[in-house]
């Protein structure tokens, strides 16, 4: 129990330091380049924009380090507690929409704000309520910390911990990049109908979360015919999903009507593609969460990181340059996740018929 206690303390530590390293980069690029002006923006929203990003960094931080109680929930076979911390998360951004839209504040720092501090915050508290209860005897404490096992640690966890930093970064960074290109009033437009069609995403994380361990204890015991089997079963069940998303496109307008009536009016070019997106991206998750449980995460790794890097330049170009608006900031999202669309599949259909070589074996 000591040990364990060790390994909580040292990884939390080493995590802690590695973000306070991120956090001196941020204020050091913070204070020579000015991003702002660079892109062109107006002196206020340069500004505004230079703030928010440290801002942001700094809650991205917390949110990683926070975001370590979940590799624990994972070990502890309780992936579902995952799937509820993400529910809640996505319940308070509901709510900061309700508010943002109420007192119509147009303030780019007060949209990326609150969406980044509730990130932060949710899972953060679900780190006090675990190990005040569940986790209670591995609580973190700087007297065990020991960090003789910080290199092993890294080791096994370091391509999880930047996986979890690219997809952190890729799927929270929509709200802070509609409003520094296109404007807060934007965010409103693209957050209903996301919020509204990500119950498909919701939905589809419940489901494939006792597939992640499930997966682990087939791969450890040669099980091949229980994962072809189980891929398969997903992917009717993600065929499925999918009309479902296709029925809530086509009667979007009459959800919305009654859900926000005349307030605010959403383009239906904008729900079909975030359909699109979420469509794809249970997709990805459905081979992802297997692969996730068998330990084979480097293909994950580098297109996510791929797509977390290209997403702001992608989105700049088509929604500003090419002024395709909030529609190009969804074309590239759809296009920065499309990669991992191809690999992660097919990183697993090799490894299932013991074709993988290469970075596909990792």
């Amino acid at each position: 129990m000591k040990l364990a206690q060790v390994y909580t303390s040292t990884t939390y530590a080493a995590v802690s330091a590695v973000g306070v390293v991120i956090i001196l980069i941020g204020f050091i690029l913070y204070s020579l380049f000015d991003l702002g002006q660079a892109l062109n923006f107006t002196d206020i929203a340069a500004q505004e924009t230079e703030d928010l990003i440290l801002v942001v960094l700094i809650f991205f931080t917390i949110r990683l380090i926070a975001g370590l109680i979940f590799a624990l929930l994972a070990a502890d076979q309780k992936v579902s507690m995952i799937g509820l911390v993400d529910l809640l998360t996505n319940v308070v951004s509901l709510v900061c929409i309700f508010l943002l839209k109420q007192f119509t504040y147009d303030s780019l720092f007060l949209v990326g704000f609150l969406f980044s501090f509730v990130i932060a915050f949710v899972p953060l508290v679900a780190s006090f309520w675990f190990f005040s209860s569940t986790y209670s005897k591995f609580v973190p404490n700087l007297k065990y910390v020991n960090f003789k096992h910080a290199k092993d640690l890294l080791k096994l966890g370091g391509n999880f911990f930047f996986l979890q930093g690219a997809v952190i970064i890729l799927f929270f960074s929509n709200n802070i990049i509609i409003s520094a290109i296109l404007g807060p009033e934007q965010v409103t437009i693209f957050n209903i109908p996301y919020k509204y069609i990500g119950i498909i995403t919701m939905l589809s994380v419940i489901i494939l979360n006792p597939f992640w361990t499930a997966a682990t204890e087939a791969f450890q015991k040669d099980n091949f015919n229980w994962l072809r089997k189980t891929s398969r079963n997903l992917v009717i069940i993600w065929f499925l999903l999918s009309l479902i998303t296709l029925t809530m496109v086509i009667v979007s307008p009459i959800v919305y009507h009654f859900w926000i009536g005349n307030e605010v009016h959403i383009p239906f070019t904008i729900t079909t593609l975030v359909g699109v997106y979420v469509a794809l991206l249970a997709w990805i998750n459905t081979f992802g969460y297997l692969l996730n449980g068998i330990g084979k995460i480097k293909i994950q790794l580098y297109a996510y990181l791929f797509a977390a890097i290209g997403l702001f330049p992608l989105a700049y170009l088509l929604a500003q340059k090419l002024n395709f608006g909030l529609e190009g900031i969804l074309v590239a999202n759809i296009l920065c996740i499309l990669p991992a669309g191809i690999l992660v599949p097919l990183q697993f259909w090799l490894i299932l018929n013991k074709r993988a070589t290469g970075l596909f074996t990792k």
